[in-house]
Order: C-alpha cells, then structure tokens, then sequence
C-alpha cells in the first residue's frame, strides 16, 4: 500500500510526495474544483481518492 509522504509549496503550486511499493511519485497537490487538499485523501495501491468528491485518481498516470 501506498503513502503520502509530503505535501508542500513551491512557487504558487502545491505538491503531495507519494512512497509506493515500485518507487517515489509526485502530483499537484491541490484539487482546483474543490478546492481541498489531496494530503487529505486515501492511497490504496497506486490510486489517491480525493476525499471531497471521492474521484480516483492514478498517480503514475495522473488519469482519473
């Protein structure tokens, strides 16, 4: 199972550092449509829910 291992800031973009089982993966952080964190959210395998409108999301992929 995967995790997150960090959130941060750089510039004007926000940033979730993932650990999965094959490596290290990084993705916006910030869901813009609802406003909401995804440091928020549930990892399950390679996948981020965003824990206000419960989308997937694939972190290697970023696909929905």
């Amino acid at each position: 199972m995967g995790k997150i291992l960090l959130e941060f800031d750089h510039d004007d973009k926000t940033f979730c550092v993932y650990r999965l089982e094959d490596g290290f993966y990084a993705t916006d952080g910030f869901v813009l449509t609802e406003a909401v964190h995804l440091e928020e959210g549930l990892v399950m395998d390679s996948e981020i829910e965003c824990p206000m409108h419960r989308g997937i999301f694939d972190i290697k992929s970023g696909k929905l």
